[in-house]
């Protein structure tokens, strides 16, 4: 949540946005995911630790998902230059499953 309120505040509207501090979901989401994660704190990036099952794992539960290497430590995410970072990923993110959606949409038609 303070995320988005944090993005309003600097004008930028993120729409839907779920954000969770957890390791990859025990649920299958059947949603796009952008997996966000701190390079400076591999502990918390299953894509370190085992990354044949978290490739495994992700592609089971999202329906198409991206991963984001941040340059700042695990909790650091609020700071406003990495929160910059953060919205600017999931912005770029959010046009291309757009464009996918209406490119698939479209050659239905």
């Amino acid at each position: 949540m303070q995320l988005c309120v944090s993005s309003r505040a600097v004008g930028i509207e993120t729409g839907r946005l779920c954000i969770i501090n957890c390791s990859l979901p025990e649920i299958i989401t059947d949603r796009p995911a952008l997996l966000v994660y701190g390079q400076d704190d591999p502990r918390h990036n299953p894509f370190e630790n085992n990354r044949e099952k978290a490739i495994q794992r992700a592609e089971v539960v999202f329906s198409n998902y991206q991963k984001h290497v941040l340059s700042a430590m695990h909790g650091q995410y609020y700071n406003p230059s990495v929160l910059g970072e953060i919205l600017g990923e999931f912005a770029s993110f959010h046009r291309s499953r757009w464009f996918d959606f209406f490119k698939t949409f479209s050659t239905r038609s």
